[in-house]
């Protein structure tokens, strides 16, 4: 058939209306915003597939890389090898040209994508020669390169693209179904793009090159805006779409660089809950994934401990751990997360030489410097900043472009040094760096004189990090012209009629932004601003809540703010209603602090899963107690299941054996920083199973295990005041004593500060103790003699507290205060613990309550007398 065939879009799709076709784009992004647009103008296109270049690649290569046993590389991989290839000849002091070349991430980056860009233009090892560079010594290295880099993709099966498309053109026949392909003429490809794509559609039943109808206006219409700095012209921005009243989904900003603009917009996103989709994401460096990188990298630079010298693979090992155990929750952040782990396994395979400690954090910063998360498309109901590119296939009606002054513009690509244009001459594949620039241009032009309703153009005239003037380029005068219809225009005229520069301060205080324009905008207007709560009441509605709080926190009685809520939300008696299961836990809660109750149980907030991540450490505390619990768990199954009798070395085998196993486990959860800190922890843990093997045997002697890890959840308490209560709990071990009765054993292995020998109940802060044992002495119907915590860790004062079980009147009676305390809605703030330092360690006075000795709603707690606090206070008297 005929190579391709010239139609409008339109005519294709109604020429071919339900047979298959192909559509190849540059990216999918852009294939389906152009999609979307024909729907949008009514064009329907069914049975369509979008495909790009190196996708159509993959599909075609498939089969027959999976037979080969060959990978296809990503170019970071390529780079990589390059890399390593450039390690290798330096050290064989092989290079000539190159041999004073610093192997830095900019200089790596530079020769590899020259000498990846000069494959894909479809030219070999051979391709090189004297006659054709400015040296000799240039000409060998560059053949020498080529050709080590070569040899290492045959050593590891290897393909590069470059290899992939000269292997896919060797086929005779593709197994693709019969298609339509249709292809936008302005596709930018390279050589080997182009050839495999035609090979592609000499197989095809049709093939298209379309143009893109992107209706140039006759009448041209522009608004020009100025702005003093990048800062000022987005915010300058985003007034214009406010006051136009543009639909966000109409409306794209298009930048000619990326930066400053793009993290501009995610800032200005971020604080007035602006709707953005970013066409090429937001920087890796907004994430939690990479402040926690960045900061160890930080704390390495400064830790005087490591030596000069570094294996750089050992660094990005321990941070691949650290990253590893990161909790994270937000979208942006997990993909930042998945995103460095990729590259870092990708560096630990190719960086395992010594280097200096200061050239190994380098290469590791610059590792995810330039890496992006958040890339999306045009979006329903939000503004989409983009590339000035991505406007050859948008339609949107609100089109505005930043960035327009002439150093932007007229900035041309720096000559590359590997390749200089005066070289590229002899390889006619290779784009010279002054055509890539013109190509831009027409680009630019194409799209900015595009037809669309409204359409801004903007230029920043002062650059406040370089304190400098910027001038608008001409591409704005020539706008101006065209649609002032003048081609004798100046400069003097477009800046005296066409544009008035927007500084920090808008025109009217009316258009602020925030407080701080606000302010500026009235003392530019010379006018005073009188009225501050006014003004505060403006910019922050919640500002009079606060007020509102700030008046109620001076009045003595008890209110809504101080925790008297039974008209604002269900009380315990609805709750009940709903039948709740108690644990004991959310009881001694309420005994605790009834505020906290309200936080956990009514509303449900929880303290943020936060990981202080320690490169030094393995297992927080809770990790620790959840992995003994479960190693003392099984060894006392076990022992029970044991027909013989163990002595105490082979006991001691027994559990250090479960507790490597638990370990092993945990350390697929959890990932150890390094196998030293996994060994030195495993010692730690060895002491505590010898402490409880001892306990065991002091403490229990008089007694058999019969039960562990023992739940109940549905056990029904009957009340003094008539009230009925569900109840729930699980209990480490239960022991059967010489007499046949039963002793409860909870394990605990944090300290023992907040307990004694004498208070049983602690001021209804420790229920555990008389509520398990009624309940557990009603399911197994035998007496519950007594509940023993054990305390397995050295730093316990005591190691073991009894309770005798004699106290189930006196528990009915605690209960009863606690659920009369919700009932009423009383969810008062307790007194400051300064004893047992309750409020010290909580999570809400440390994110919500910010409370201290003595405050005045300890002084409330005190004094008040309504009744549920009242009866919160008698707690006292059960000790």
């Amino acid at each position: 058939m005929s190579e391709n065939k010239n139609l409008e879009l339109k005519e294709i799709i109604k020429k071919y209306p339900q047979k298959r076709k192909m559509l190849l784009m540059p990216s999918f992004s852009s294939g389906r915003q152009l999609l979307h647009n024909l729907n949008q103008e009514g064009i329907k296109i069914f049975n369509c597939d979008l495909e790009t270049p190196l996708g159509l690649l993959k599909k075609s290569l498939e089969l027959q890389l999976f037979n080969d046993n060959l990978t296809l590389i990503e170019n970071q991989q390529a780079s990589y090898l390059i890399y390593r290839v450039l390690i290798e000849l330096k050290a064989e002091a092989k290079l000539k040209y190159f041999d004073q070349l610093q192997l830095s991430s900019g200089s790596i980056n530079l020769l590899a994508g020259t000498i990846l860009e000069y494959r894909m233009a479809g030219y070999n090892t051979e391709d090189i020669e004297a006659n054709k560079f400015i040296k000799a010594e240039k000409t060998e290295d560059l053949k020498l390169i080529n050709k080590s880099y070569q040899e290492k993709l045959k050593q590891e099966n290897y393909l590069d693209q470059a290899a992939a498309y000269h292997l896919a053109l060797t086929m005779e026949k593709f197994n693709l179904k019969e298609a339509v392909i249709i292809q936008p003429e302005d596709i930018e490809l390279s050589s080997l793009e182009r050839k495999f794509l035609n090979k592609i559609k000499s197989q095809s039943s049709a093939a298209y090159n379309f143009k893109l109808n992107r209706n140039n206006e006759e009448n041209f219409e522009a608004e020009f805006l100025a702005a003093y700095g990048s800062t000022n012209e987005v915010n300058n921005i985003l007034r214009k779409i406010t006051e136009a009243d543009f639909k966000a989904d109409q409306t794209t900003v298009y930048y000619l660089s990326q930066e400053p603009y793009s993290q501009q917009f995610y800032n200005l996103a971020q604080n007035y809950n602006l709707a953005v989709s970013f066409a090429g994401g937001i920087s890796i460096n907004n994430t939690k994934a990479a402040a926690v990188y960045y900061n160890y990298l930080a704390e390495l630079r400064e830790n005087p401990n490591y030596e000069n010298q570094l294996r750089a693979a050992d660094v990005a090992h321990t941070l691949l751990n650290i990253i590893a155990q990161l909790k994270v929750k937000k979208d942006i952040d997990q993909e930042a997360k998945n995103i460095i782990l990729r590259k870092l396994k990708l560096f630990i395979k190719y960086f395992d030489l010594l280097e200096a400690k200061e050239v190994v954090i380098r290469r590791l910063q610059d590792l995810i410097k330039d890496e992006r998360v958040n890339i999306s498309g045009p979006e329903p109901g939000k503004i989409y900043l983009a590339p000035s590119t991505a406007a050859l296939y948008s339609n949107r009606k609100n089109e505005i472009f930043i960035g327009l002054e002439e150093n932007n513009i007229s900035e041309s690509q720096s000559e590359n040094p590997v390749i200089l244009d005066f070289e590229r001459n002899y390889y006619p594949n290779l784009s010279l760096s002054t055509e890539k620039n013109k190509k831009a241009l027409l680009d630019l032009e194409t799209v900015i004189y595009k037809n669309s309703a409204n359409k801004l153009l903007s230029y920043s005239n002062y650059s406040i990090q370089d304190s400098r003037e910027q001038l608008p380029s001409f591409l704005l005068l020539d706008a101006y012209r065209k649609r002032e219809t003048d081609q004798t225009l100046t400069f003097k005229d477009f800046k005296a009629d066409a544009v008035k520069t927007t500084a920090f301060a808008p025109d009217s205080a009316a258009n602020s932004l925030n407080l701080n324009e606000y302010f500026l905008s009235n003392f530019k207007a010379a006018d005073k601003i009188t009225n501050k709560k006014e003004l505060l009441l403006n910019f922050y509605p919640n500002f009079e809540k606060g007020l509102e709080f700030l008046d109620a926190e001076l009045e003595p009685e008890f209110n809504k703010y101080s925790g008297r809520l039974s008209s604002i939300f269900k009380s315990e008696a609805q709750l009940q209603a709903e039948e709740p299961v108690y644990s004991s836990s959310r009881l001694e809660t309420i005994a605790k602090c009834p505020y906290k109750y309200f936080l956990n149980y009514v509303l449900g907030i929880s303290a943020p899963e936060e990981a202080e991540l320690d490169p030094f450490s393995w297992l927080s505390p809770l990790e620790q107690g959840t992995l003994l619990h479960s190693v003392f768990e099984h060894f006392i199954k076990e022992m029970i299941e044991s027909s013989k009798q163990l002595d105490s070395e082979e006991k001691r085998r027994l559990i250090n054996k479960i507790l490597n196993e638990e370990a092993e486990k945990m350390r697929l959860e959890v990932i150890p920083p390094s196998e030293l800190i996994y060994q030195l922890k495993l010692k730690e843990l060895r002491e505590r199973t010898d402490l409880f093997l001892s306990l065991i045997e002091m403490e229990l002697k008089d007694s058999e295990p019969v039960f562990v890890e023992r739940f109940f959840d549905n056990y029904i308490l009957k009340l003094n005041s008539g009230r009925e209560i569900k109840l729930r709990g699980k209990i480490d071990r239960i022991d059967r004593l010489n007499d046949g009765s039963y002793r409860i054993i909870d394990y605990k292995t944090g300290g023992d500060y907040s307990y004694s020998e004498q208070e049983y109940f602690k001021e209804g802060t420790q229920l555990q103790p008389a509520l398990y044992s009624a309940a557990f002495a009603e399911e197994l119907e035998a007496e519950v003699r007594e509940f023993l915590y054990l305390f397995v860790n050295q730093g316990a004062v005591k190691k073991k507290y009894i309770r005798k079980n004699n106290r189930k009147e006196k528990l009915k009676e605690i209960l009863d205060i606690l659920l009369n305390t919700a009932e009423a809605g009383t969810f008062i703030a307790a007194a400051y613990d300064k004893d047992n330092k309750e409020c010290k360690y909580c999570d809400y006075n440390q994110l919500i309550c910010e409370r201290e000795k003595d405050d005045k709603l300890s002084e409330l707690f005190k004094t008040s007398a309504e009744a549920a606090v009242k009866k919160l206070r008698g707690l006292k008297d059960y000790e």
